[in-house]
């Protein structure tokens, strides 16, 4: 947590304000709580926050580590500083290497394939040559409690690397680094409508 006004910043997770609270009716795929070297050394990319009612939010975060996943926690920011909450975690299948994470306004959330992780056991020698060169290596995923994860139609992109929605959740918009461009992508119509600048 970054405080502007005093110049400081805060480490909340794993912090000793940190809980657990598993939902497992919301996150039953989840193996569990972070563990080991995935808490202790717990590594973010891709931050969301959802705003909820008062002092209480849902802090969507992309993690690297033994597994590759988004970790959900509460946010209270009644206390100071504010307080964490791990509820549950969506674990990306092999080989989606997760970038930047959005809540979905219907439930869910949606993530970026920056660049597909390699396979296990192999040494991750850097980006991807197909990263490197500007072509399409990812995609999208939305993820659901009741389905897992799907693949977002017509999705294709190098480097998803930024991600948001528009507010009546009908267009995605994309941030492609491998080729430096941008994408507005439909969201649940058919056919797909994209435009890249």
């Amino acid at each position: 947590v970054v405080d502007t006004a005093q110049s400081m910043a805060t480490r909340v997770f794993p912090g000793a304000t940190s809980r657990e609270r598993w939902d497992k009716t919301a996150y039953a795929s989840c193996p569990g709580p972070l563990e080991g070297a995935d808490k202790t050394s717990f590594r973010t990319h891709g931050l969301y926050l959802k705003a909820g009612r008062g002092t209480t939010h849902t802090l969507y975060a992309v993690h690297h580590g033994g597994r590759e996943s988004v970790e959900v926690f509460t946010l209270d920011t009644q206390s100071a500083p504010p307080s964490l909450t791990w509820i549950g975690c969506a674990v990306a299948p092999d080989p989606i290497g997760l970038n930047a994470v959005i809540a979905l306004p219907d439930g869910g959330l949606a993530a970026t394939n920056f660049d597909p992780r390699p396979p296990a056991g192999a040494t991750a020698a850097g980006f991807s040559p197909k990263l490197l060169t500007g072509e399409r290596n990812g995609e999208l995923w939305e993820w659901h409690t009741k389905t897992g994860w799907t693949k977002v139609p017509g999705s294709e992109a190098s480097g998803a690397n930024g991600l948001e929605l528009s507010p009546d959740g009908k267009w995605y918009y994309v941030a492609e680094w491998g080729n430096r461009a941008f994408m507005r992508l439909s969201r649940g119509r058919t056919p797909v409508e994209r435009q890249e600048i």
